[in-house]
């Protein structure tokens, strides 16, 4: 595990997945969010956004934490481990409104969102976007190290199996 893509939806636990994985593994964590967003909940150009990824997919060693469809045909072949925090869509939202109310930043200039359109994203994800990445990823699977997740507690058992198989 040397370059590992953790994807899913807002509230699935990709950041403590991943910080956590950093601690363990010792490899560069790249959070996405950060990247990605401009102060005021501003967007990059696409060409810019993919540029970006583009150059950072190209380290020997990465941890990427972060969902963007529009960039996964470039991450996923990069990816020599691929996680899919597939977590209902109830804990996620239970989870984005915890770090609305403590006002998490998100990215530098911006505080989490919740506003309708967030919510209808994190609703029907497992409708819209969740069939996509599950057949992208029956795809990979002979070619890749592919995880999918669907609570805190596998969460937890997967880190420790992590930690296990490091210290041998």
């Amino acid at each position: 595990m040397k370059r590992i893509l953790i994807i899913g939806p807002a509230g699935a636990g990709k950041s403590t997945l991943a910080r956590e994985l950093k601690k363990h593994l010792r490899i560069p964590l790249i959070n996405l969010d950060q990247l990605y967003w401009h102060p005021n909940w501003v967007r990059p150009k696409d060409d810019e956004w993919k540029n970006k990824v583009q150059k950072l997919i190209q380290k020997n060693e990465w941890i990427l934490d972060g969902m963007y469809q529009s960039t996964l045909d470039l991450r996923i072949p990069r990816a020599d481990t691929i996680i899919f925090m597939d977590v209902p869509r109830l804990i996620c939202l239970w989870r984005v409104l915890k770090r609305r109310i403590k006002k998490t930043q998100v990215a530098p200039g911006c505080i989490e969102k919740l506003d309708l359109e967030f919510i209808m994203y994190i609703w029907n994800f497992p409708k819209r976007k969740r069939p996509g990445i599950l057949k992208s990823l029956k795809k990979w699977k002979n070619k890749k190290k592919i995880h999918i997740i669907n609570s805190e507690k596998e969460m937890w058992k997967f880190l420790k199996d992590i930690k296990t198989k490091n210290q041998l």
